[in-house]
């Protein structure tokens, strides 16, 4: 499915100014309200363009000569739980100002900047704004050798080669039918590959020496997909994983095994991934430390602190404490 929203300022019928900002508002609630609050600030009296494209697995927005404050908070995180990743690219003449997972950020004109979506992200553009946001799926990241939360309010300059080459790919993707899902699967897991390249979080000569996985490496990122996305669901079983994918459970344990893990441990990681991220994430600072284990699926404090110990070599408090 392929769903295209969007404006323009001279859509708008309104034409005094409070009515302006009051449309503008309420097109972009109807549009984003879900993924994060987006409101327009001064920009009654310019012509400014906003467009929506959002697939099962991606979203790619532009928007231009609006200038907005947008906040991704524990709201839109606990409603769609998304664990996808963001990279917003300034194609404007004034700066973007940010914060995410406790750092203060500036993306200057022609620079990108890489955020993730189970962590809180705010965001303000100035009235020159052109921006270009693009979210894709945490699972395509599978080979990038970065963390996406490594990478979380990092800038890197649009010049990259990956970054000049994704910017038009973006844009021809808005043209995309509905009905082409093979190129939109293909223009995802291309993009979130141009992503990882001007990122630095993986090589595309080594990439693109890469042959296509064997069936157990598909199986294995198939599996892991499915945890790592449901780490939370409470029940989540290895019989329940199978089933989804038509394999056995005793499969789902083999292939997990081969890999040097089992399916407790490797759910115990996810679950603990998706921990220190809460906790390093000043929206939840007020959020006990054993609440944030139970949001994440462990069904005991000591389950928690024991594979958040083994994960990170560390306790949740000290990675709290250590985030400030």
């Amino acid at each position: 499915m392929l769903h295209v929203a969007g404006f323009t300022t001279e859509d708008l019928t309104r034409t005094d100014q409070d009515g302006r900002e009051r449309e503008i508002n309420a097109r972009f609630r109807d549009s984003v309200g879900t993924i994060c609050d987006m409101i327009s600030t001064r920009n009654a009296g310019l012509d400014g363009r906003f467009d929506l494209t959002v697939t099962p697995e991606m979203i790619v927005a532009f928007l231009s000569g609006l200038a907005i404050d947008c906040h991704r908070g524990v709201r839109h995180i606990a409603n769609d739980g998304d664990d996808a990743l963001v990279v917003h690219i300034n194609l404007g003449t004034t700066s973007i100002y940010g914060g995410h997972l406790g750092r203060d950020y500036t993306v200057a004109a022609g620079e990108a900047a890489f955020g993730v979506h189970n962590a809180a992200i705010d965001f303000t553009t100035g009235e020159g704004t052109g921006l270009l946001g693009i979210t894709v799926p945490r699972h395509l990241t599978e080979s990038w050798r970065i963390p996406p939360e490594d990478l979380a309010g990092r800038t890197v300059p649009v010049s990259h080669p990956a970054l000049q080459l994704l910017v038009p790919y973006a844009r021809l993707f808005q043209s995309i039918r509905a009905q082409d899902l093979g190129l939109i699967a293909a223009s995802t897991r291309h993009m979130a590959l141009l992503l990882g390249a001007g990122f630095g979080a993986i090589d595309m000569n080594e990439e693109s020496e890469r042959h296509a996985p064997a069936v157990g490496e598909a199986r294995l990122h198939a599996i892991r997909r499915l945890m790592r996305r449901d780490c939370t669901t409470e029940g989540l079983t290895a019989e329940g994983i199978g089933r989804r994918l038509g394999i056995s459970e005793r499969m789902v344990q083999h292939v997990l095994q081969q890999a040097g893990t089992s399916f407790s441990r490797q759910l115990g990681d996810f679950r603990a991934e998706r921990a220190r991220v809460l906790l390093t994430d000043p929206a939840f600072a007020a959020t006990p430390t054993t609440e944030i284990g139970f949001r994440c699926g462990f069904n005991d404090v000591s389950s928690f602190y024991r594979a958040f110990k083994r994960r990170f070599d560390a306790s949740p408090g000290d990675v709290r404490s250590r985030a400030g």
